[in-house]
C-alpha cells in the first residue's frame, strides 16, 4: 500500500512536471511572439518618426517659394497652395506624434555611387535658397569639382538637415558648405556663424529628442545625421562655440 501511494505521489509529481514544462514552454514562446511583435512596432515608430522629420524640410523650402512668388501670382491661388501645405504640415505633423523619436533602427546602407559636389550642392540650394533668402542669411558654396562615393540619399539627407537646422535654429548669418580634398576622401563641411551650442547641450547634441531650450523644431535632425554617418561608415566630428557658430565636418570617400 505504502508502495502504490509511492508510485502514484510519482506519477503525479511527472504529471505536474510536464503540465509545468508544456505551460512555461507556451509561455516562453509568447515572449517571444510578444518580444518580436513590440520589435517590429518600434522599428516601425522609429522609421516613421525619421520620415516625419525629413518631410517637412522640403515643405518649409517650399513655402518660402511661395513667399517669394506671392508678389506676383493671383491671391486665390497662393491662398490654394497655403492650404495644400497647411495639410501636408499637418499630415507630417501627426506622423510625428504618433511615432517614437527614438531612431535607433534604419533601412540597410545603400549602395555607394558617384555624386558629383555639383550636383550635391545644387540641390542644397533648391531646397533652402528660398528660405535663407527670407531670412538674409547667405548660403554659399565652395569646392563643387570635387566627386564623393557614397550613397546618395544618405549624403542629402546628411545635408538637408544639416543646412535645415543651420538655418532654421543658429541664428546665423552666413551658412557655407564647402568641399576640399583630405587625403584620399573628401572633407565636407557644413558651418554657421550663428549663437552656437551651449557648453552644456554639446554632449548630447546627437541623441534624438535633444534640442535647445528655444527650439520648434522635433529634435531628430542631428541624430538622423549621426545615424547616417555611423550607417554608412563617414567620419562625423562637430565643433561648436558659444556666440561663434558651429561646423560638422564629415570624411567622404572620393569616386576614382
Amino acid at each position: 500500500e505504502i508502495r502504490r501511494a509511492h508510485d502514484q505521489a510519482l506519477k503525479d509529481a511527472l504529471t505536474a512536471a510536464r503540465k509545468d514544462a508544456e505551460m512555461s514552454a507556451a509561455l516562453l514562446e509568447m515572449e517571444k511572439n510578444y518580444s518580436r511583435a513590440r520589435d517590429i512596432a518600434a522599428n516601425r515608430s522609429r522609421q516613421l518618426s525619421s520620415a516625419s522629420h525629413d518631410i517637412r524640410q522640403p515643405i518649409a523650402s517650399l513655402r518660402a517659394e511661395l513667399d517669394v512668388l506671392k508678389r506676383g501670382a493671383a491671391a486665390t491661388d497662393m491662398a490654394r497652395l497655403d492650404r495644400i501645405l497647411d495639410h501636408l504640415s499637418a499630415l507630417t505633423a501627426e506622423l510625428g506624434r504618433s511615432a517614437d523619436t527614438d531612431i535607433e533602427s534604419e533601412p540597410a546602407p545603400e549602395q555607394a555611387e558617384r555624386v558629383p559636389a555639383e550636383h550635391f550642392f545644387k540641390m542644397l540650394e533648391r531646397m533652402f535658397g528660398a528660405e535663407a533668402k527670407a531670412k538674409s542669411i547667405t548660403l554659399g558654396f565652395t569646392g563643387e569639382t570635387h566627386v564623393f562615393h557614397v550613397p546618395a540619399v544618405a549624403l542629402m539627407r546628411i545635408g538637408a538637415n544639416l543646412v535645415s537646422n543651420a538655418i532654421q535654429h543658429s541664428g546665423a548669418a552666413n551658412v557655407h558648405i564647402a568641399a576640399e580634398a583630405d587625403g584620399d576622401g573628401i572633407r565636407l563641411t557644413i558651418a554657421d556663424d550663428g549663437a552656437g551650442f551651449p557648453e552644456e547641450e554639446k554632449a548630447q547634441a546627437f541623441e534624438a529628442g535633444v534640442k535647445g531650450s528655444d527650439s520648434d523644431g522635433s529634435g531628430l535632425g542631428l541624430s538622423i545625421v549621426h545615424k547616417l554617418a555611423q550607417m554608412h561608415g563617414l567620419d562625423l566630428t562637430f565643433h561648436s562655440e558659444t556666440g561663434r557658430g558651429s561646423r560638422f565636418t564629415l570624411l567622404i570617400p572620393a569616386a576614382r
